[in-house]
């Protein structure tokens, strides 16, 4: 039709099309549409979409107990005005999905969600996929799940998975940078999904948060680029590794075409969601040359230092050592050097500390092994140098750092007598009774039967028990009542009960003058006190860990100085020279009290 020389016919269309819109029928048909794929592969992931064409006021999500959820449930909408037959009709759009991936293969039935709209419920239609084998398995065997889609990197909307290396040995680390590629106004993204790193460590690296896109021209096309995701891998084993694709959902404006309304409305905008997807890639790792006997898995570029606190030292006095690695590489996957001291010294195993920097993935800082050593012989004694080797991936070949030899002179404790060394506990006896009762062969005295039970003492006692027992019970309830009511003496007597029986061992072996076990048992009430109170194992526990989760608990730092304290003079009393009974006391004392007050403030 032709209007355009004819404006009061256009102004007749605008209003006659405004009058349509405005009392669009109410009655609409609605419906409830779950789609998505009814074949995918075993190791494939997936998107499950379920649309409403109205404004929803509430949805019940279907069973997905045959797949693990990735991502989900996302939220988009949208509305779109389109003209059938000269009848225009407004049409809005809300849909959630979710990316899914089977548990296993088989086939399996997706029962029906539903949407609440205006009070009543629309039930969408029920789905059964069909999960095949690997991914993997459909081409040549090493292929990664999605390899067998082909993504185009000359579309609209894609990823790319960008590392510092495509080959490198075992332990050494790769980065790896996720970047999106777009044509299309992108509204929101959702978190990048990464796929499974079978065979390496990962650590994810802190990434910013996209606000603004980078302009690129990529094969003559502009696009605009932003980083989504970073990410450090360290290959556990060698050979080629085929990695999977990188997947993330974006929210995409799309503009609806309108025909002959286009020249009176401007096109309505609809948010729909697009998938944009990276291209499998491939990872070689080359095996490590032949490893020295000092090696325990450093990979990377590191300095080593140790550290004795103290060369001149009483008998039985402890002496520390720390270890430190600092550099660049595999620093959480690096175990502690071997190290064979001479007879005469004992050790514990060495307490692990952690100093690596998170916003690179934890590739480069300190890491630290502390022992503490417990000379039992006199005399002068020589410990060994101790080596420290790691593989240079960029030398190609390993590397032997070594400290030198260290001169201790043990002297004799003022007036302690020497420790005999660890004792072993001895099981405690149990008393087995009788097992057999022998026949009494002696007179039986027999009982006259028959009594009368009514004014004799038995029957007294019958009223005079059960009132008693009832008056008590009454005086106790009584002084439960006030005692109470009185919260911080409740609270107070409370964790003070509790601490007495931490250390029930402990006061054992005070009132026994058991030194060594005396102060064994306080470490482990006070260690497993920590342990229960922090939810955190107790061989993941050290003093500095420990003190940062008591402050973000509340407690003061009065209180955890005292606790960080008398664990020093437990671990350094327990190996000490004999210590006077009312020094024991004292540090019961303490680790009560100590216990009582934490107690009070973590609940």
């Amino acid at each position: 039709m032709y209007y355009g020389k004819n404006p009061y016919l256009k102004i007749f269309v605008l209003v006659f099309s405004f009058i349509i819109i405005s009392f669009r029928v109410h009655g609409q048909n609605i419906q409830v549409i779950m789609d998505a794929p009814t074949s995918v592969a075993s190791d494939e992931r997936f998107q499950l979409n379920i649309t409403v064409n109205a404004n929803p006021t509430s949805f019940t999500p279907p069973n997905l107990k045959d797949f693990n959820i990735l991502m989900g449930p996302s939220e988009s909408s949208g509305s779109s005005i389109s003209n059938i037959n000269g009848k225009i009709t407004q049409v809005n759009e809300f849909t959630y999905s979710y990316i899914l991936q089977p548990k296993k293969a088989g086939k399996f039935d997706i029962s029906a969600a539903e949407y609440t709209v205006n009070g009543k419920k629309y039930p969408s239609n029920s789905l059964s996929i069909e999960v095949v084998g690997n991914a993997s398995q459909s081409s040549s065997g090493s292929s990664a799940p999605g390899a067998n889609q082909t993504i185009d990197e000359s579309g609209d909307l894609f990823l790319k998975v960008f590392l510092d290396k495509n080959s490198a040995y075992q332990g050494e680390f790769i980065v790896g940078t996720v970047k999106m590629y777009t044509r299309l106004n992108v509204k929101s993204i959702t978190p990048v999904v990464l796929p499974s790193f079978d065979g390496f460590y990962t650590q994810e690296i802190e990434t910013p948060q996209l606000r603004q896109l980078q302009r690129e021209i990529v094969k003559g096309k502009e696009y605009g680029t932003g980083v989504v995701k970073k990410f450090v891998l360290i290959p556990q084993k060698t050979g080629d590794h085929t990695i999977g694709s990188s997947v993330m959902q974006c929210g995409v404006e799309v503009r609806s075409n309108n025909g002959f309304f286009d020249d009176f409305f401007p096109s309505p905008v609809e948010l729909v969601q697009k998938e944009a997807k990276s291209k499998p890639f491939k990872i070689s790792v080359k095996p490590l040359p032949n490893r020295p006997a000092s090696f325990t898995g450093a990979v990377g570029k590191f300095n080593f230092q140790a550290n004795y606190d103290k060369t001149k030292v009483k008998e039985n006095d402890p002496v520390i050592l720390k270890l430190s690695i600092t550099g660049a590489g595999n620093l959480k996957l690096i175990e502690a050097p071997k190290i064979s001291f001479p007879e005469g010294i004992e050790t514990s195993d060495p307490t692990t500390i952690n100093k690596t920097n998170d916003k690179d993935g934890g590739i480069s800082g300190t890491k630290q092994f502390e022992y503490l050593l417990i000379p039992r012989a006199l005399g002068k004694m020589t410990l060994p140098p101790i080596e420290f080797s790691y593989f240079d991936p960029i030398a190609r070949q390993f590397k032997t750092l070594s400290t030198p030899a260290t001169a201790l002179e043990v002297e004799p404790g003022d007036g302690s007598s020497r420790s005999s060394g660890n004792m072993a506990s001895q099981e405690d006896l149990k008393f087995i009774g009788k097992d057999i009762e022998y026949i009494k062969l002696n007179d039986i005295k027999l009982k006259r039967t028959g009594s009368i039970l009514f004014g004799s003492v038995v029957f007294y006692l019958g009223y005079i028990i059960p009132l008693f027992l009832l008056i008590s019970l009454l005086i106790f309830r009584r002084n439960y009542i006030r005692q109470n009511s009185n919260t911080v003496l409740t609270r107070n007597r409370k964790a003070q009960k509790y601490a007495t029986k931490r250390l029930k061992n402990a006061k054992e072996y005070l009132a026994a003058s058991k030194k060594e076990n005396f102060y064994e048992e306080v470490l482990k009430a006070l260690w497993g006190y920590l342990s229960d109170k922090l939810s955190m194992p107790v061989s993941e526990l050290s003093r500095e860990n420990a003190r940062d989760q008591l402050l973000q608990a509340g407690v003061d730092e009065e209180s955890i100085n005292r606790m960080m304290s008398l664990i020093a003079t437990c671990e350094y009393a327990r190996y000490a020279p004999a210590t006077m009974e009312n020094t024991m006391e004292t540090d019961y004392k303490e680790a009560v009290f100590i216990i009582t007050q934490i107690q009070e403030k973590i609940r």
